[in-house]
């Protein structure tokens, strides 16, 4: 097991739930391990009055479009797969740097 900054026992309540001490969020996601142990995972959730209103539009129509089916064609076709693997050999044989893609390919 990993070292943590603290460690401490917990007693699970009548309800199956432990207290965390002094947790630093309010949400986490939980996930239970083969052999019983939990991970907690800190979750932050994002207020929807933070997020412009024509964002929301966009998200609210391409759901609507999604469950009708109105959706792109996948990315990763046999034409894109082709050019995503000549992009790789060329940041390959560039040391990693970034370079122009060419979509008249």
């Amino acid at each position: 097991m990993s070292k943590g900054k603290k460690s401490y026992d917990a007693k699970v309540d009548s309800k199956n739930r432990i207290t965390l001490r002094n947790a630093k969020y309010d949400y986490y996601r939980v996930t239970e391990m083969a052999d019983g142990s939990f991970v907690l995972y800190p979750r932050v959730l994002v207020d929807l009055s933070d997020i412009p209103e024509e964002t929301l539009a966009m998200i609210e129509s391409s759901m609507k479009n999604y469950k009708k089916g109105v959706v792109s064609d996948p990315f990763y076709f046999k034409e894109n797969q082709k050019r995503l693997k000549r992009s790789v050999k060329q940041i390959e044989k560039t040391g990693g740097t970034i370079h122009e893609v060419d979509l008249n390919e």
